[in-house]
């Protein structure tokens, strides 16, 4: 896992009973290798609608899904590689650039989307 802008990996059954796929939206080696990734879940009926996805949008996403920018988080490119080699988070296929390049611009518009992560979109 090299943890690149568009890479992507599956975490999170351990609090939310079923892994959810996680996206890295930023190029970390440009931030002193911190990684910007975000998580996509299930359509619900109070989602956010600023960044829907579809099947299709990428291998994993089954049905309709959002981006949901409040739990978006950062981490050091090597605490990432760790929590994969610990099995704690799986690789998954990477996301296409023109997936990404809309959940960026969403993930900018996005009044959910922490503050502090802005400045290393």
């Amino acid at each position: 896992f090299r943890s690149a802008c568009g890479d992507t990996f599956l975490g999170g059954a351990e609090v939310h009973g079923g892994d959810h796929l996680w996206v890295v939206i930023n190029d970390p080696q440009a931030h002193d290798g911190t990684a910007v990734f975000v998580n996509v879940s299930t359509v619900r009926e109070k989602s956010d609608t600023t960044c829907l996805l579809r099947r299709g949008d990428h291998p994993f996403i089954k049905h309709d899904s959002y981006v949901r920018f409040r739990s978006a988080k950062k981490a050091l490119v090597e605490e990432l590689d760790a929590l994969i080699k610990a099995r704690r988070l799986r690789p998954n296929q990477p996301a296409d650039a023109a997936l990404v390049v809309r959940i960026r611009a969403a993930a900018s518009a996005a009044l959910e989307f922490p503050g502090d992560l802005r400045p290393l979109l």
